[in-house]
């Protein structure tokens, strides 16, 4: 599988708030950067979650990488990329999770990297609401 996942270290980045490390996410030549809030979570439930979703995809054809979790009761946001395997495929979308996604998802259920995969929605088309084509991205 061509998806790595990792925190370049264990120091926040002093300029944002809330305290956040640095990681990047890679899927095939894809990379992107992210900023790891520790607000909420700690560095390892982040990285024991993401042992977790790789070895979820073993037994199950839905699973996710959790990147951003912030404490719901300063504000509601969640960044994660979701896994879908199809066949010998998987398809990775990133999805986010504010306000009012948020509540309409949990339904006043408490997010933990435990209970995540419960919120996984299905994958459906891949197509938002508007008809917009949804970013995805296919490793083999």
């Amino acid at each position: 599988m061509n998806i790595y996942i990792e925190a370049f270290d264990v120091e926040c980045v002093r300029t944002l708030e809330p305290c956040a490390v640095e990681g990047m996410i890679q899927i095939g030549d894809y990379e992107e950067t992210l900023y790891i809030p520790l607000n909420w979570w700690s560095l390892d439930d982040y990285k024991k979650q993401w042992r977790d979703g790789f070895d979820r995809l073993t037994y199950y054809d839905k699973s996710c990488l959790i990147v951003a979790v912030n404490n719901p009761n300063i504000s509601k946001f969640i960044e994660w990329w979701v896994l879908y395997k199809v066949k010998d495929k998987i398809y990775i979308q990133n999805h986010i999770f504010m306000e009012e996604v948020y509540h309409k998802r949990l339904n006043n259920e408490w997010f933990t990297a435990k209970t995540c995969y419960r919120f996984i929605p299905d994958r459906g088309e891949p197509y938002d609401e508007d008809g917009n084509k949804i970013s995805e991205w296919v490793i083999e």
